[in-house]
């Protein structure tokens, strides 16, 4: 019996990614931000989303080390971390997918600029896709703190 469990394929900074559904709670487009001053150029700034205020994040950021202007419409990733809600901004949504847990190769090393975030590499419709977890994307006391 195979064990299977469903994904959000999204694309940060060019790179086809795939988080776990345990972690997601929505996928929003973010009209506005209220930056934070001398924060962390991870955080991009905080933003409204059903009565609550969250702390966007720029996942590129942590691959690239370059931040970028924040672009109303962005699209963002809702998800929980340490049981706090966060926005993690990618690029795009490709789809939410069932992949097969036993194709999900886990000995690898990852390309440098992924290592700490991807958990894993498998194999969606013909491309490989990098298994991120976002948690490493955020510094829970210094994202709370904002």
């Amino acid at each position: 019996m195979t064990m299977q469990s469903l994904f959000l394929i999204a694309r940060i900074n060019g790179a086809r990614v795939a988080i776990h559904s345990d972690f997601v709670e929505s996928v929003v487009r973010i009209q506005d931000i209220v930056p934070i001053p001398r924060c962390d150029p991870i955080v991009v700034g905080l933003f409204a989303l059903r009565s609550r205020v969250l702390t966007l994040i720029d996942s590129q950021f942590f691959v690239t080390g370059i931040t970028q202007p924040f672009q109303p419409g962005a699209l963002a990733i809702v998800a929980e971390v340490s049981g706090q809600q966060f926005g993690f901004l990618v690029e795009s949504v490709e789809d939410a997918i069932t992949i097969d847990l036993a194709k999900i190769e886990k000995n690898i090393t990852p390309p440098r600029e992924w290592s700490g975030i991807a958990s894993g590499l498998v194999e969606v419709s013909g491309e490989i896709a990098i298994i991120i977890d976002p948690s490493p994307l955020i510094d829970v006391k210094k994202a709370i703190a904002a």
